[in-house]
Formats: structure tokens, sequence, C-alpha cells
């Protein structure tokens, strides 16, 4: 451990970073724990739990690490202090090479100081990806820092999130017009200290803006009054504001927890003027259906996020599962009520599928949330995606007879899709597809092809 920076608390003028005294101590126990956790050859179930291992590690140790780069078969996870700091003025910096030493410098261009930097070049990180087997395995890792491990935990502002209480509290000071430091005493007073007076000062300074968090704080408010289960997350960036919102009416609940075979998840476009993705959450059942439309949808959950990422649709999957099936585990999965006793309650079960839309980061958070649920894509969008990837490919001279052997071909997949029954249909109807692909298609099927390896 020669290359720690084992620094005297004393004489770091900066109250956010103040080192363990028992520094030796503290560093070989989480040196050990991360070696333990990231063990060479250790198998996760997918990069997210990669990901889950890290926050808790990083949570638990006050050390930060973020993600390098994440796929769905490799991640890195790395300490926030790797790397070296880079200039992003390179014209300017150009130009001041050029005229440095010189008697008359270039005009307009002036020295630039250095600034401080986390950029420390930290060696410590873990790597992991997907072997052929298809299970996620560590490949390599170094748990060595080049810095402190810092105590307090407001030093780093992805572990001064504010809960949705604390930031309840916060938004009603600031709809009252009270100043910082009358938030900051007040939230001390109530329990929450991991924050800083510039934490609610960006708050503040976010909140007059706009009215978007008077909105979604009026919204979360309705959202209760009306029996709604809510549960909302505030960003990590220094403005902590909300980011996500779920919501699912208890009359809801309590139905997907008697029926829900089936739960299709869809998400849409960010189209309202928050620019926030709605996730639609809703539930097959058989028994309120008409005679030529068997199946019927009701709604369970919904919520907003802000962007459409694999941590934001985990984050909504596990409040379904929180708010639905809180009590439900593999075990309980498997118990079918076989009573005729319509007095007897039913033991609530989880989804038998998740149908979700062509969306890796949607279908791997459902995946993770529910391993116990088989995952399924919709039809509609396999077709929309089918179209949209052979219509460049597809013969003629003009878009119309482009279009009218799209639709030839798309009705193969149709019947492959909805017709089909069995294997051997199944393998008669793609061979129908494939040999009508490589008369028609430019490319002589073998988009076709890829597609069909892909989905079926």
């Amino acid at each position: 451990m020669s290359n720690i920076d084992n620094t005297d608390s004393t004489d770091n003028t900066n109250d956010l970073v103040i080192f363990s005294k028992a520094f030796p101590t503290k560093y070989d126990y989480a040196l050990t724990e991360f070696n333990s956790i990231f063990l060479i050859g250790r198998e996760f179930s997918s990069t997210e739990a990669v990901r889950e291992a890290a926050k808790a590690y990083g949570t638990k140790h006050n050390i930060a690490l973020t993600t390098t780069f994440s796929s769905t078969s490799r991640i890195k996870m790395s300490c926030k202090h790797a790397g070296e700091y880079r200039d992003t003025r390179k014209a300017k910096k150009a130009a001041l090479n050029v005229s440095v030493g010189e008697d008359s410098p270039l005009p307009g261009w002036k020295r630039q100081r250095e600034k401080d930097t986390q950029k420390r070049g930290c060696p410590c990180f873990v790597y992991a990806s997907r072997k052929k087997t298809g299970i996620i395995t560590v490949n390599s890792r170094e748990a060595q820092h080049n810095h402190g491990i810092e105590d307090d935990r407001r030093a780093y502002a992805m572990y001064r999130k504010l809960s949705p209480e604390a930031m309840s509290l916060v938004t009603k000071h600031l709809e009252d017009q009270d100043d910082v430091s009358t938030i900051f005493e007040d939230l001390k007073d109530n329990g929450f200290k991991n924050i800083i007076r510039q934490d609610i000062e960006n708050i503040k300074q976010d909140f007059r803006k706009s009215d978007v968090g008077k909105e979604m704080s009026g919204f979360i408010t309705i959202l209760q009054e009306l029996n709604f289960h809510v549960r909302h997350s505030v960003s990590s960036s220094e403005h902590n504001k909300d980011n996500m919102v779920f919501f699912a009416h208890k009359d809801a609940v309590e139905k997907a927890r008697r029926m829900a075979g089936t739960v299709v998840i869809d998400a849409t476009y960010k189209t309202d003027i928050h620019k926030m993705a709605f996730v639609n959450i809703v539930g097959t059942d058989s028994t309120e259906g008409k005679f030529r439309m068997p199946l019927k949808t009701f709604p369970i959950a919904g919520a907003w996020v802000e962007s459409e990422t694999e941590e934001n649709y985990l984050w909504v999957i596990r409040c379904l599962r929180d708010a639905v099936w809180p009590d439900v585990d593999d075990s309980t999965n498997t118990n079918i009520n076989t009573t005729n006793n319509a007095t007897s309650t039913l033991t609530p079960i989880l989804p038998s599928m998740i149908v979700t839309e062509n969306e890796g980061h949607l279908r791997n958070a459902a995946s993770f949330i529910f391993p116990e649920s088989k995952s399924l894509v919709c039809y509609k969008h396999i077709k929309t995606t089918f179209k949209k990837q052979l219509f460049p490919v597809m013969k003629g001279d003009e878009d119309g007879e482009k279009i009218i052997l799209l639709e030839k071909l798309t009705g193969y997949l149709d019947r492959i899709f909805l017709e089909c029954t069995t294997p051997k249909e199944t393998k008669i109807e793609t061979a129908n597809l494939l040999n009508f692909a490589k008369e028609n298609c430019n490319d002589h099927g073998k988009l076709a092809a890829d597609f069909l390896e892909r989905y079926i």
C-alpha cells in the first residue's frame, strides 16, 4: 500500500474530504471485500447484477464506482478518480503552444490556470463479459486505490442523493420561499445529514427556472390522495429533481395479484412537455373478454422516466414487483390453488409471462427483476422491425413494387408467429419465407435469415 496517499485530515482544508484515521485497517477491509465480491471467474446473472454489486459495495465503503462502459454482454466499473484530466480546449491549447516564448502572444488568448480535478489516475476497476455459456463472468479487476478512502459521506454527489421524503421537505420550504440556511437546518433536525448547502442552492436555482418541480410535486400529491401506491426518485445530479415517478392504484394491484398471468410493458416516446417517457404496464384477463376477443387488458401501473436506460427500467420494474408482489417468491409462484372452496383466498402468484417491446434495456430489466417469468417480445414490434429492416433490400424499381413484395414476405412471417402450432409447421413456413426472400431480396435472403435466427 505504498502508493496510497495517507493524507492527514488535520492538514486538509476541504471539509468534504476527510480521510479515515484508521485508514490502513479500513482500506485493507475494503480491499479484501472487493477481491471477494469480484473474484476472477465469479459468475453474475447479468451486467446489471455486476453494477448492483458494485453499487452496494461502494455505498458500504463510501467508494464511488462509476460505469466506464456497459452493454448487455460486457461492463467495466471504475473508481470515480480513474483516468486523467483531459483539456477540452484543444484549439486554445495549441494556440498557446505556438505563442509561448514569443514577445507578443496571439491576441485574445490567455493562459488558463490549471484547475483542480477529481481525476487522479486511480487503477481500481472491475471488468466482466459474457462467455460462450451465456454467463457474465469477471475477467479482470484491480482493488488498489492511489488515494484515501473518505469518511464523510457528503464527499460524493452520488451519495448525497435526497430521499423522496427529504425532497418533499425541501420542496415545501421552497414553496414557502424559505432561505437555504433555514432549509439546511430543518433537514439536519429531521435526520437528513447527507447533504451540503450547495446541494440546496442548486435545487433552489432549478426550482426557480420553471414550475416543473411544483407540477411534479402536485401530481404526486394528487395520486396519493386518490389511493395510488406512489414511488418517486430524484436524480443523482446536482439539481436533485424528480426524474422518475411510479404509480399503481390499489384496486389494480389487487386485480393483478389475482389474475395477472401475462404482464405487458411498453414505453412511449417523450411526447409531453416535460420530455419524459411514459411506461405503461397492463395485464391480460380472460374472464371479462367477449366471445370473439377472449382476452381483455386491464391497467396495473404506470411510470414516467427521464430517460429510457436499463437502470431506469430496473427501477420501474422493481417498483412494480414491490407494489404488486412484495411477498411472492419462486416457491410461491409454483403453488397452484386446487381447492374448490369459493370462500378461500387465492394465493397471489407471479406472472407467467412478461411481454415487452423489442428494446434491449427493457427486456434485460424485466428478465432481471422477474427471473421466474418467461420473457417474450410483442409480435407487433417484431413485425415492425422486420419490415423496417427488409424494405431497403427488396427488389423493385419503385417503392410501390417494394411494398407489394414486402407485404407478401411479411405474410409468411405472420403465419410463422400467428398460425403455426407445431415445430413441423414452423419449419415449413420458415423455409417458404427464406425461399421467397432469396428470389425477391437483393441480398439473396441473408438479412431475412439473420432476422429469423434472432427471433425463432
